[in-house]
């Protein structure tokens, strides 16, 4: 009499060892996560300190803005090369000379690059109610920020 093999399935020690190797990557797994969290919250911290003290100055000094946006403004906005640190974007003095300061402002500067956004709320001219616009400088300055990123809401 011949005795059957059990498939390797069926067998007590390779569930074992899928339960074991189950637990590994759970926990492998929530690891990264939470160093993933803790280098974010780092991050939003310092992003958040900023964005307070310029969101209460932008709020403050901007009562409404010198030009109403209409579409053909929003669309004439250039949007830049991301990769390139928004090369052919159009300037963040130019749209605050027109449109005067945003509503608020939320900054953050990472290896030197800067990134601002901007958002105008309540906007006139059939257009909608909000615009969010994105630059960013890759020195650091206010002076050489260039939109990378726009969006409309109604």
């Amino acid at each position: 009499m011949e005795k059957n093999k059990k498939p390797f399935y069926k067998k007590w020690w390779f569930w074992v060892i899928v339960v074991v190797l189950f637990f590994i990557g759970l926990g492998s797994h929530q690891q990264d996560n939470s160093a993933e969290k803790s280098n974010n919250s780092s991050s939003s911290v310092k992003a958040v300190k900023s964005v307070s003290t310029s969101s209460k100055a932008a709020v403050s000094k901007s009562s409404s803005s010198k030009t109403e946006w209409t579409e053909d403004d929003y669309n004439a906005l250039a949007t830049g090369d991301i990769a390139n640190y928004g090369q052919g974007g159009t300037s963040y003095n130019v749209v605050v000379a027109k449109f005067g300061k945003p509503s608020s402002t939320s900054e953050s500067t990472i290896s030197g690059v800067k990134d601002v956004v901007c958002d105008w709320t309540n906007v006139k001219g059939g257009l909608g109610s909000n615009i969010a616009l994105t630059f960013t400088s890759k020195d650091g300055t206010d002076a050489n920020l260039l939109l990378i990123s726009k969006s409309k809401a109604n």
